[in-house]
């Protein structure tokens, strides 16, 4: 789908959003865009001009082929038409000062992702500063070794712009956004996270909107949809789970039906409503979209209230009241690794995640929790991927000396 209908005359920040949009998607697609397989081989983008030197990886003991044919067995692919026929990627954003955290990121989902061979990475970067840096930075990627953190090694507003253009111009059915600070936990396969998603995918939604700013951000990305700021509620707030999963299908529909209800281009109704960001603002229209129409692209989705579900699962009861009364200016399930602090309380979370296929989790801390219970938690759930605030995970488990799989 065309995003351009030609820039309009006002607001003047309009048109600097918007060429600075088409500037990023000039450089992604001509001149910076590039994808990195995560194979034992870096590829960088043509203007680099060479190639980068091979990064072979060592021969695979016999254990590991053990480990790898009992992870299949334990996860079948899906059927064809969930996992076979899909096409997948994983798109980020890395800025200069993130640079060393998505290296990080690239070398934890090298070593520990099942079947990375089979998903494209997009790496989008600003300028060309941030192209040779980043490039320069892919050298530091090192050969998986028989194994990595505790596991053995199994056979990712501007920042808005920057997601929401790739997104829109890259060819895919299902996508995941991840920060450049998220980190693979432990061996996982990608396609089936993206087909066990795709089975059931949910917005989540909460009553948690308590301060002016997260009220701001629902009220622009309701300006963007043309829906009245009240639709859902005052207090409404849909930036809940941190499994940011994308179809390209709903995606297609959000810029056709912005564009349709204003008459303008995207990028100018986007930036004339205060650029909203950009889950929110896909999430408000999966939402809108499902109670308004009976097209199975949005029937099939789940619209979930956090505090009924954590009541049903009894994370939220009186002894946890107060934690979530102490949140502010974020989502009920965002920061629901505050509920780990609680005794018995991380086994309930668990479940609940588990049962609804939410393996991408943040944690911003381990401060005052059990050690033996937050691995337990992250290991039997499982929680594959953490995202956003990560704290400094493998070297915790180093430090325990801990392994697995031995």
């Amino acid at each position: 789908m065309k995003l351009s209908k030609g820039i309009p005359m006002r607001p003047r920040e309009a048109r600097v959003i918007y060429l600075s949009c088409l500037t990023c998607i000039l450089l992604l697609m001509r001149a910076l865009g590039y994808s990195v397989w995560l194979h034992s081989d870096v590829y960088t983008s043509p203007p680099v001009r060479k190639r980068r030197r091979h990064a072979h990886e060592p021969k695979r003991p016999q254990q590991w082929r053990k480990f790898v044919d009992a992870e299949r067995a334990a996860f079948p692919p899906p059927g064809p038409t969930i996992d076979e026929n899909r096409r997948r990627l994983i798109a980020g954003n890395a800025k200069t000062a993130d640079i060393p955290l998505a290296i990080e990121f690239l070398q934890s989902f090298m070593c520990l992702c099942t079947d990375y061979r089979e998903i494209n990475i997009h790496v989008i970067v600003s300028d060309l500063s941030e192209h040779e840096l980043f490039c320069s930075a892919l050298d530091d990627l090192a050969p998986c070794r028989e194994r990595f953190s505790i596991f053995p090694v199994p056979p990712g507003n501007y920042q808005t712009i920057k997601k929401l253009a790739a997104a829109a111009a890259l060819e895919y059915d299902w996508a995941l956004w991840v920060d450049s600070e998220s980190i693979v936990v432990q061996p996982f396969s990608a396609r089936r996270a993206f087909g066990v998603y795709a089975r059931a995918p949910t917005v989540w939604r909460s009553r948690l909107a308590n301060r002016d700013s997260m009220r701001a951000i629902m009220r622009d990305a309701a300006g963007v949809l043309r829906l009245a700021d009240d639709t859902f509620g005052p207090d409404f707030w849909n930036l809940e789970s941190q499994q940011w999963m994308v179809e390209k299908a709903v995606l297609d529909d959000l810029v056709w039906h912005v564009e349709a209800a204003h008459g303008q281009d995207f990028w100018a109704v986007w930036a004339a409503h205060g650029g909203p960001f950009e889950v929110n603002l896909y999430n408000l229209h999966v939402h809108s979209r499902k109670l308004e129409t009976t097209d199975p692209l949005f029937r099939k989705y789940r619209v979930l209230e956090t505090e009924m579900e954590m009541g049903k699962y009894s994370v939220l009861e009186a002894s946890t009241q107060q934690i979530k009364n102490d949140m502010s200016g974020t989502g009920l399930l965002e920061r629901s690794f505050y509920f780990l602090r609680m005794p018995d309380i991380s086994q309930r979370l668990s479940n609940m995640l588990h049962d609804y296929g939410i393996d991408i989790y943040r944690l911003d801390t381990v401060e005052g929790m059990v050690p033996e219970e937050i691995e337990r938690f992250l290991l039997d759930t499982p929680v594959n991927m953490l995202c956003s605030a990560v704290p400094p995970l493998y070297e915790w488990w180093k430090e325990r000396n801990m392994t697995i799989g031995q």
